[in-house]
């Protein structure tokens, strides 16, 4: 038997949306939106969002998403 995975993706247009839902978007322009690391997110460095007990975090590169 085969082992499979999931992936979830979302679209560069429909992030933008989720996190302008959130709240998020706007910190992101004014550098407050911080990777757990604490890297500055930003448009061009924003690589993956997990919701951890309830809150969405946002990671600057995949190393940090996968600790």
């Amino acid at each position: 038997m085969k082992d499979t995975f999931t992936i979830n993706a979302m679209m560069e247009d429909e992030m933008e949306e989720m996190m302008k839902h959130h709240g998020d978007f706007q910190l992101m322009l004014d550098g407050k939106l911080k990777c757990p690391c604490g890297e500055e997110i930003t448009n061009d460095n924003l690589t993956a969002v997990k919701k951890i007990g309830g809150k969405l975090v946002y990671y600057h590169n995949i190393i940090c998403a996968t600790e």
